[in-house]
């Protein structure tokens, strides 16, 4: 008898065919996160049933809530803790949809779909197990996705840019928290369309409300002596933090409430870096003015030349370029003029980069350049412009009675280096004519006992000092 054949079924429409496998793939393909096997801490527990809290539980609450929002550019996510872990619940739209889908600019949350989802996004990336490392899974025009990583911060979702925070010296201030709160508005309202600004500021310049609080108001009485130093590198695109908001984040982080505030301080706000640091008055240590006389043999000093008294700002400039003209200073016991140099300085032309009287020219010892010399702006009669010549010198102290051990002492650079010599000039420059001849200022240091010595020399003797042991070094041009 013959076999009765099948009856005949036309094949399914293969273009269909492949259209509904595409549209299945990508509406339905999961993403799993990979797997860090030296972070085996870092999971979480699927079910209710595997450990507290689980991702079913805590998706439940969150897309309750969600239900019905709108989702635009932004995603909306929870942040949850699993023991060493955190988990991140979110919803974001989905960028490479099908165009059958017709996504737009924005979709609504369904709290169904968002519960379904993320356990089928679950079970397909690790089914049968009890723990998930991560996975996503898209719904319409929505990604629903379980995120894990270690972060503790939950504002800082491991999806968006790492946000910077601000950083802090080690050492510690005298300067309060409250204090430092009324001072840096004050540099805030300085600053125009994002160009960079550095500002040194005093207690003068502190802020105060008008408000009676319990707690009296910072005076600008307080912190006399303290310089604080501010800067923005500058900049205006893709700012986090307005100035203000900034240095609060500052005053915050490197001084907490009711405490002192470190001595420096940084943080980068994306468009810039805001900075600070506190510059504390030196010790108090004694300083003398003209000394027993002005001759070489009172001082140690290889200048004849008599001492003359000059403005305070113009030993400022002398400092300034000492303390910042690039020379690596270090006070030699053996070697007496090892920290010796002198500036010709124009007291009627000002440097509108330090606001300090222009530098002309100056002279050391060895082959060191000279920094920053400017003396097409000098306009006085004297040397190269100059109309003011300031010796500095740094010597070991006569008298060692009560120091540490004598050895070589590195001369530090910058703020800490100027402060000192600054400190003879408030002590020895006074009066209505606001001159002085200048003097010395003792450190007691871990190198044994210094004099840091700054003194006007009358510019009619300049031509005393012997060129064959000291040559004058010919300024470079910036």
């Amino acid at each position: 008898m013959r076999e009765q054949s099948a009856p005949y079924t036309p094949p399914l429409d293969r273009k269909k065919i492949g259209q509904w496998r595409s549209n299945l793939q990508s509406r339905e393909k999961e993403i799993c996160q990979p797997r860090d096997d030296s972070h085996s801490e870092v999971l979480a527990p699927q079910h209710e049933k595997d450990g507290k809290p689980s991702v079913e539980s805590a998706a439940k609450d969150w897309c309750s809530k969600v239900d019905g929002k709108t989702l635009g550019d932004t995603p909306e996510f929870q942040f949850n803790k699993y023991k060493f872990s955190t988990f991140w619940l979110s919803a974001s739209l989905r960028k490479d949809a099908p165009a059958n889908l017709k996504c737009g600019k924005d979709a609504k949350i369904k709290k169904d779909d968002c519960i379904k989802t993320i356990d089928t996004a679950m079970a397909r990336c690790e089914p049968y197990q009890q723990f998930t490392h991560g996975a996503s899974l898209a719904k319409g025009c929505i990604f629903y996705n379980v995120t894990l990583n270690g972060e503790s911060n939950s504002g800082s979702p491991p999806w968006a840019p790492s946000q910077d925070k601000p950083s802090c010296d080690s050492k510690i201030s005298d300067i309060t928290n409250t204090f430092f709160k009324s001072l840096y508005p004050a540099f805030c309202k300085q600053i125009k369309n994002g160009a960079a600004l550095k500002k040194t500021l005093t207690s003068a310049d502190i802020k105060t409300s008008g408000s009676r609080k319990r707690t009296p108001p910072p005076s600008p009485k307080s912190f006399q002596g303290y310089k604080f130093n501010f800067e923005f590198s500058g900049g205006n695109s893709g700012c986090k933090k307005t100035c203000e908001e900034a240095y609060a984040d500052l005053n915050s982080a490197c001084g907490r409430e009711g405490t002192t505030m470190k001595q420096k301080g940084q943080f980068d706000v994306g468009c810039g870096k805001y900075s600070y640091s506190i510059e504390q008055p030196p010790p108090k240590q004694p300083t003398t003015c003209k000394p027993r006389g002005s001759t070489k043999e009172d001082m140690r000093s290889l200048w004849r030349d008599p001492w003359a008294g000059y403005p305070k700002n113009t030993f400022q400039a002398a400092s300034h370029q000492y303390c910042n003209g690039g020379w690596d200073w270090v006070g030699k016991v053996d070697k007496e003029w090892s920290t010796d140099n002198y500036f010709w300085i124009d007291s009627a032309t000002i440097n509108p980069k330090t606001n300090l009287p222009e530098y002309c020219m100056g002279a050391a010892i060895g082959d060191m350049s000279q920094w920053s010399p400017n003396p097409v702006n000098c306009k006085s009669r004297g040397m190269r412009g100059g109309n003011v010549k300031i010796n500095l010198h740094i010597q070991p102290a006569v008298d060692q009675t009560g120091c540490k051990p004598l050895k070589d002492h590195k001369i530090p650079k910058g703020p800490e280096c100027t402060k000192i010599f600054d400190a003879v000039a408030d002590d020895c420059i006074k009066g209505a004519k606001n001159d002085g001849p200048g003097g010395y200022y003792l450190e007691k240091s871990d190198d044994g006992c210094w004099e840091w010595w700054i003194h006007g020399l009358d510019i009619r003797y300049a031509g005393a000092s012997p060129p064959e042991t000291f040559p004058l070094q010919e300024p470079v041009e910036d």
